[in-house]
């Protein structure tokens, strides 16, 4: 159980009329409904969603949620623990399927035992050291009736992955030295072949990757002097300067005084729908955009203007904007711009191009480089 590595979620749809043109529109809103549904259900405190695909086939009667995870990590299994417990509860989960597994999983004995409370503790305790995975641990602690779940991994892939890994890790340690020694003894050669630009260039580089230099440093110092950054890191430098100016007291005694002055607006009702939607925004239930997009529109229905709140109107801003980030587009402009910024100052310099060849003689190590 502990090696599962993600989880596929089949989520219930709705079924799709016979005719498919006098139906198109109406069937393609119920896809959306049902998408909404299921977004809805997810707790957002613990994932994101990256990407939804629309299939072009309208006869699909399912929508599939593919949750990724890092194997073996806390946080990760207990992010998709949580998530997995939130589309159980809500009905929204039709079937359950595991990679690292074969065939269906029967977990009746266990959900059967008579003291409940002997086996959570048991449950919870193996999902501490890793033992068992996420969706698991959810699975055998939901109150709720569950899907079936099934192991949809190919055994013989799968062991061969197995036999490739532990074939590998026997020589990580002698390939980790190896590098070591190949990097003691290159780092003494780059004053000597690298321009200025160049040797600077590469030690921020390298402090970053070494763990020396944070993100949002070396994101600002890859961004300098750059008047055509893609819109991905410009959106996240200026969330990162709006976060840096952000007073978290301040925001905190604002929001008190805003909440204050909305209920004082508000009738009863409304009232207990501020207060019930604080709740599951503070669960995590929904997400920080949808809270505050709520927030600053019944502010403006009661009149209160936000700019009144300068710190407050700061983070909300700083919410919104932070929603618009996507990750891994994020990434993958830094490492362009890593990319870019190494070529660029090469052929600043061509004079100080070269070539390194490294040998690997039965004992020891050679270097040689050349100019090219």
């Amino acid at each position: 159980m502990a090696g599962f590595l993600s989880v596929l979620l089949f989520v219930t749809n709705s079924v799709l009329a016979h005719s498919s043109e006098s139906n198109l529109w109406k069937e393609r809103n119920k896809t959306r409904n049902n998408v909404s549904l299921l977004l809805q259900s997810l707790p957002q405190s613990y994932g994101t969603p990256r990407k939804v695909v629309a299939l072009q086939d309208l006869n699909a009667e399912r929508i599939v949620l593919h949750i990724q995870d890092v194997h073996l990590n806390p946080e990760a299994q207990t992010n998709i623990d949580k998530t997995v417990q939130s589309l159980i509860q809500n009905g929204q989960v039709d079937l359950i399927a595991l990679e690292g597994a074969f065939a269906p999983i029967d977990l009746s004995h266990f959900r059967n035992f008579h003291d409940q409370t002997a086996l959570h503790e048991v449950v919870d305790y193996l999902f501490r050291e890793n033992k068992i995975s996420g969706p698991i641990h959810a699975a055998l602690t939901s109150s709720r009736s569950l899907p079936p779940i099934v192991g949809i991994d190919d055994a013989i892939s799968y062991q061969a992955n197995i036999d490739a890994y532990r074939q590998a890790s026997l020589s990580t340690q002698d390939l980790k030295e190896k590098l070591s020694k190949l990097k003691e003894r290159l780092t003494p050669l780059k004053p000597a072949l690298f321009n200025p630009d160049l040797l600077k260039f590469d030690e921020k580089v390298q402090a970053y990757r070494e763990g020396k230099l944070p993100w949002g440093d070396y994101v600002r110092f890859l961004a300098q002097g750059n008047l055509n950054l893609p819109w991905d890191i410009e959106t996240f430098l200026t969330a990162l300067e709006m976060e840096s100016r952000l007073d978290t007291a301040r925001i905190e005694i604002e929001r008190s005084d805003l909440i204050g002055e909305l209920v004082k607006k508000m009738s009863d009702e409304e009232a207990s729908d501020l207060m019930k939607k604080s709740v599951a925004y503070r669960l995590g239930k929904i997400g920080p955009h949808d809270f505050y997009k709520q927030l600053k529109d019944l502010c403006e229905r009661k009149g209160l203007l936000l700019s009144s709140h300068k710190a407050m109107n700061a983070y909300i801003q700083y919410v919104f904007l932070s929603e618009n980030i996507d990750a891994d587009k994020l990434l993958a402009a830094v490492k362009k711009l890593e990319e870019e910024g190494f070529s660029n100052r090469i052929k600043m310099h061509p004079t100080n191009l070269f070539r390194i060849q490294v040998f690997q003689p039965e004992e020891g190590s050679l270097i040689a480089y050349n100019p090219v």
